[in-house]
This record gives C-alpha cells, sequence and structure tokens, in this order.
C-alpha cells in the first residue's frame, strides 16, 4: 500500500489518502443515490476504477482529484441512464395523485358507502331474527364461535357453512335487487 500510485494522488500519507479515498467513495455514493442511479455503490467504484486506470500525474491535489472524480462521475450516471432505458415516465399531475390518495375518502364515495351500508341493513332485516343473528356471528365472531354454533345447532361444519352461504346469497340478492330499483328511480 505504501507505494501504491492511485492512493498517492490523494495522499503522500498512506493512512490519510486512504481515509480521503473512502471519503470520496462515500460522496460519489452519495452522488448516485441523489441521481436515482441504480447501485450506487457499484457505480461509485466505477468512478474509482476509471480515476485509476488514466494515472493523473498534474493533478494539483486532492480538491482536483475530487473535481475530476464527480466529472467522471457525471458521464457514469449517463451511461448508466441509458444502459437502464432511462427514467420512466411520471404520471402527468403526481402532485395531485398524491395528495388525493393522502386524504380520506371524497364525499361522493362517502355517500356511495353510506348508501351502500343502509343496502346491506335493510337486507340483512328481511332475514329472520335467528339467521340474522347467526350471520352477523360467523362474520363478526372468531372461528372458535363457529364450532360451538354447529354444536348447537346439531349440524356439520360442512352444513353449517352451506347455511351461511345461502343466507348470504339471499342478502347479495336482495342487495343487487334494491339497487336496481334506486336507479330505475333516479
Amino acid at each position: 500500500m505504501a507505494g501504491d500510485p492511485f492512493l498517492a494522488l490523494f495522499d503522500p500519507d498512506a493512512r490519510e489518502a486512504t481515509r480521503k479515498c473512502e471519503a470520496l467513495r462515500r460522496k460519489l455514493v452519495f452522488y448516485f443515490q441523489h441521481h436515482l442511479i441504480p447501485e450506487p455503490e457499484d457505480e461509485a467504484q466505477e468512478v474509482l476504477l476509471r480515476i485509476e486506470k488514466k494515472s493523473f500525474t498534474d493533478l494539483g491535489g486532492y480538491d482536483d482529484l475530487v473535481r475530476l472524480s464527480f466529472g467522471f462521475a457525471r458521464n457514469v450516471a449517463a451511461e448508466s441512464r441509458r444502459r437502464s432505458g432511462r427514467f420512466e415516465e411520471l404520471p402527468e399531475d403526481l402532485d395531485r395523485d398524491i395528495r388525493v390518495s393522502t386524504k380520506g375518502k371524497s364525499p361522493e364515495e362517502r355517500v356511495l358507502d353510506k348508501e351502500r351500508e343502509d343496502l346491506v341493513r335493510a337486507c340483512l332485516l328481511t332475514l329472520s331474527s335467528e339467521d340474522r343473528q347467526f350471520f352477523l356471528s360467523w362474520y363478526l365472531e372468531e372461528k372458535t364461535a363457529h364450532k360451538e354454533h354447529a354444536k348447537r345447532l346439531q349440524v356439520s361444519a360442512n352444513g353449517l357453512r352451506i347455511r351461511i352461504h345461502r343466507l348470504l346469497r339471499q342478502v347479495q340478492d336482495c342487495v343487487a335487487k334494491r339497487s336496481r330499483k334506486q336507479k330505475h328511480l333516479k
């Protein structure tokens, strides 16, 4: 390491040269990260390898080496963009999309949700009291309660699922029929 011409570009003292080389590498990694270049550490290493291959003897010091390395970094970044097929096109109104996605539902969505909820409640009321309680407990309670329902009703687990499926189908048919009526009235 003492006679390494590449490290001698950074500083005559081997320890200081190693420290400066590592500091420059970290700056280059940050540069590539900032410019959204994939694999920034590999690209930083590529810059250092290119500098090593060029054998510069007329550099004015460490500051000139840093400036030179960032010139190489710009070229490496441009090559990386060409290899990756350039940047992906952003949506036209990205800022608006982000603002909308961070907010809650729009007033129209809240109204539609409320209408759906009212429809489902009305359709649940068409079920008998026992079926409604059974249906709600099936979807709102834990799985252990299902075994208790099967024992209480003296049916198999499969029979219980069939009963729930039929109740669900009734509610879905009711919702579909009522929503068609509402659309017809509007």
